[in-house]
Order: C-alpha cells, then sequence, then structure tokens
C-alpha cells in the first residue's frame, strides 16, 4: 500500500485498474460479456477496511456468530425492492429467473456499485474474517459456516472445503475461501 494513498483510495485505485484490465482483455478478445466479484480487506492496528464489488461475501465472525458486512449486488435486491414498493408480487420476485443475476462486477464496463466502508471496522482480539465466493454460502448454511469458524484457525478453512466435498452437488459452482 503506497504510504501516500489512504486504505480507501487504494482500494478504489486496485479496483480500477482491475477493471481497466478486464475490460481491455473482453475488448481484445472480443469474447463480449464477462466478469468477476472481488472482495477485499485490509486489517492495520486491528482497523479492518474492505470493498466488494458483485456477490461475494464479507463475514465478521465475533462471538459465535456469523454476520455478512457487505451487500451483495445482485437482481434480487431490485426484486424485492419492487415488492417492496406493491410493483410486482413477492411471489413473482422470488420466481424472478434473473434473480441471482449480478448487477455490477468486474469488467462490465463502468463498475455501477462498490460497497466498501468508509470508516474503519474495530475489530477484537478473537475477531475473524472470513471472504467467500458463492460456491461457499451458496450451498452451506451460516450454521455450517459458523461452526467451522469455532475450529481453530488452521483447520477452519479445511472444514469448510470437507462440508462441501461432502454435499456432493452435481452443479457444483467453484468456491473460494480466506480466513
Amino acid at each position: 500500500l503506497p504510504l501516500n494513498y489512504s486504505e480507501d483510495e487504494a482500494f478504489l485505485k486496485m479496483l480500477e485498474a482491475a477493471n481497466d484490465r478486464v475490460n481491455d482483455m473482453l475488448k481484445a478478445s472480443g469474447s463480449g460479456k464477462s466478469g468477476s466479484t472481488v472482495v477485499a480487506v485490509i486489517v492495520r492496528d486491528m482497523k479492518l477496511h474492505w470493498i466488494a464489488v458483485g456477490d461475494s461475501h464479507i463475514y465478521l465472525y465475533r462471538n459465535g456468530a456469523l454476520m455478512q458486512i457487505n451487500r451483495d449486488h445482485v437482481y434480487s435486491v431490485v426484486l424485492d425492492e419492487m415488492a417492496a414498493r406493491g410493483e410486482i408480487s413477492s411471489a413473482q420476485a422470488r420466481r424472478d429467473p434473473q434473480r441471482k443475476a449480478l448487477t455490477s462486477y468486474i469488467g462490465m464496463g463502468k463498475i455501477e456499485k462498490i460497497d466498501r466502508n468508509i470508516r474503519p471496522l474495530q475489530l477484537r482480539r478473537e475477531d475473524r474474517v472470513l471472504l467467500m465466493s458463492d460456491g461457499v454460502f451458496g450451498i452451506l448454511t451460516e450454521e455450517e459456516m459458523a461452526a467451522a469458524m469455532k475450529l481453530p484457525v488452521s483447520e477452519s478453512s479445511e472444514a469448510l472445503h470437507q462440508m462441501i466435498r461432502q454435499k456432493n452437488k452435481a452443479a457444483q459452482d467453484n468456491y473460494t475461501a480466506l480466513i
């Protein structure tokens, strides 16, 4: 992290550079639309700085409980807001086939939505931060993830991996978890 950048500025520069590179690669290859989600954290002096684009999650594990600290950039958010305003029914919102479609991601041209904290989150000594792709939270329940997080740090990641493998889903999405 360059000394003249705050964590927030560094994250924004990183996102801009990654997005430009992916957009350039897509343009050069003529492959059309593609992209990726991003979650990133910096922990400095027990203060958590984070940024997210897409539907990957950042969780804070504190006192035996998991709490997602970022918002998803998916169409379900739009659908649920439309249902809340009475523009569509709740059933229509739940059944929409595009419900999980990303509304912001790296490689979409200009990034539509960026979720980040402006003020750092103060961490406690026993806190853990869990970053994961949808291949983890789409398969495991929060209770299962919390059970893995109760283990020593050196075992938590392997426990998540084993739980996903035991589910033996035919169409298992790729998955990444970092603690």
